[in-house]
């Protein structure tokens, strides 16, 4: 037990915290592991563990923002994210699967900054100038840089990014590549095709359909690079993400707009936008195929929570739905 404790007031020490040892006590990183179901049995950071704990969290522990539609407001603590993930078995969005998951690697012996996320607004082609997303910049006894995000919902990166500009990384959801703006690394992604499926039934709207297509020569041509999202090059502390950490709650566009829960593997990734329920399939890491697709009741949404992510409420759902 005074292996654990001095640990913990290590981690404290190191991220400025005053807050209640006791509550640190009850956090236990082996069963956060077991909570992304990690089979690597290894414990020295390395590369190769860095990305099993990353699509460990990915595959295991949905993002999700359904508190928000209904639920307790989210409080930025480290023992109560602890908590509502690991003992709760309930997901998180970015600052709180990235805030539990820079405690984790610290105390692994990781060396993470916390760097702020600017997401990108492609209508004005511009960054906000609010960061409302945390990511983090991992290194141990290396030379090399990793940034590292497992809290987007499966839309970007989701494997530790080579802080390398320039240089194309393929990913099973993506090939990705980082550039330069100032003060800020810019994350891209290659444009994808999304695959009509061959059962006309999976079609409940016109919407799903048209945004599938065929596979053509459009994979012949030059595919464009789309803008994901920038990430301040100046650390921040655990105590800065509370802005974002707030902000994100009450940004009306972001919680309409973007996914309420979303998981993903290496083969596929599954989602709800709204009442809509979509999975998808990586043909590669250009190609996705839509192979499920359904406009769900609210019974319908509640079995799917529990049944696909492992998720049950205790509060009722209030979300814009699609009729």
């Amino acid at each position: 037990m005074r292996c654990v404790i001095v640990t913990i007031l290590s981690f404290i020490n190191k991220n400025h915290q005053e807050i209640d040892i006791s509550l640190f006590t009850s956090m236990n990183v082996e069963k956060y592991f077991e909570r992304l179901n990690l089979r690597n049995s290894a414990r020295q950071p390395s590369l190769e563990l860095l990305k099993d704990i990353c699509m460990g969290s990915v595959s295991n522990i949905p993002y999700e923002n359904l508190d928000m539609f209904g639920g307790e407001r989210k409080i930025w603590d480290l023992p109560t994210i602890y908590q509502n993930i690991v003992e709760k078995k309930r997901g998180g969005f970015c600052y709180e699967l990235n805030g539990l998951l820079q405690w984790a690697l610290k105390l692994l012996g990781y060396k993470v900054e916390l760097l702020m996320g600017y997401m990108y607004d492609s209508k004005n082609n511009l960054l906000k100038t609010v960061s409302d997303h945390l990511v983090l910049m991992v290194s141990w006894d290396t030379e090399e840089q990793y940034l590292t995000d497992v809290g987007w919902g499966g839309k970007s990166f989701v494997l530790p990014l080579n802080l390398k500009v320039g240089i194309e990384q393929s990913q099973p959801n993506g090939i990705y590549r980082l550039s330069e703006n100032q003060d800020m690394y810019i994350v891209e992604k290659k444009k994808q095709t999304c695959l009509e499926s061959e059962d006309e039934q999976l079609y409940v709207n016109s919407k799903a359909k048209k945004d599938c297509v065929k596979l053509d020569e459009i994979r012949l041509k030059y595919i464009p690079w789309n803008i994901q999202l920038g990430v301040g090059k100046a650390p921040c502390t655990f105590e800065d993400c509370k802005i974002g950490h707030d902000y994100a709650q009450d940004e009306d566009e972001f919680l309409i707009s973007n996914p309420i829960v979303s998981c993903q593997n290496v083969e596929r990734r599954k989602f709800f936008v709204k009442n809509l329920y979509y999975e998808k399939k990586y043909i590669d890491p250009v190609t996705l195929k839509l192979e499920r697709f359904q406009k769900c009741s609210m019974e319908e949404m509640y079995d799917i929570l529990k049944k696909e992510f492992g998720i049950i409420l205790n509060f009722k759902l209030s979300i814009p739905f699609i009729e």
